[in-house]
């Protein structure tokens, strides 16, 4: 459970760099908890329910606010199942959500889908590195993970594998533009597209790098059928 602290250690200072002053004072009462009497019931109550922990997003609306709040998530997500023996596997860590216009089947995935995307797929290996580390809060500077050369060359690739597929890659910070650039109409819809993406741990390059881009149904579909 050391790995436990340190969670609870690198969410009370993402709250607090957020200004999330009432949420990180719950956070550290929680480490003290942990530290005195190592209770967990504390940040178990934080769950479930409207206004829960698991409601909050943190970081600015661009791409290092996305980044942030995601390595928020993973966390959160993280202590959870760490607590309750779970997998921290999720459904839609293959899937990137785009639009498509219902009118002319004009299709886009733009900057905000990629960047939410892209940390999803990355960030799980390197918590799971840091975590052993004594310079675990490192994680926090999220910059370097978002522009590294790992990240830009995967970013490269998909935007490749976007455009191969006709599909137009755009730099908007929305996440689906209901206005169809090329009918004008207001028929744009969610679309989300499978990605076979296997990162290894070496170094990156082309080959290690198998990239598929395919429609796909979200993932909440897929539980219904």
């Amino acid at each position: 459970m050391e790995n436990y602290r340190k969670i609870l250690e690198l969410l009370y200072e993402l709250l607090r760099l957020s200004g999330d002053t009432h949420w990180a004072n719950l956070i550290n009462k929680d480490i003290y908890n942990w530290d005195t009497k190592k209770s967990t019931r504390g940040f178990k109550s934080h769950f479930g329910g409207m206004g829960s922990i698991n409601d909050l997003t943190i970081g600015e609306q661009n791409p290092k606010g996305i980044w942030q709040s995601i390595l928020f998530d993973l966390l959160l997500n993280r202590a959870w199942n760490m607590l309750y023996n779970k997998s921290t596997s999720s459904h839609y860590d293959n899937q990137i959500q785009g639009s498509v216009c219902d009118n002319c089947s004009y299709a886009e995935i733009n900057l905000y889908n990629l960047e939410y995307f892209l940390p999803r797929k990355i960030l799980p290996n390197i918590i799971n590195n840091y975590l052993q580390k004594d310079n675990f809060m490192d994680l926090l500077k999220i910059e370097d993970f978002q522009n590294s050369v790992e990240t830009n060359l995967v970013r490269s690739k998909l935007i490749e594998a976007i455009e191969k597929q006709k599909i137009h890659y755009s730099d908007s910070r929305i996440a689906i533009n209901r206005d169809c650039p090329k009918c004008k109409q207001r028929k744009m819809s969610a679309k989300y597209w499978d990605i076979k993406l296997e990162l290894n741990q070496q170094q990156p390059n082309n080959k290690n790098l198998p990239l598929n881009l395919t429609p796909e149904k979200p993932w909440w579909k897929k539980l219904r059928s």
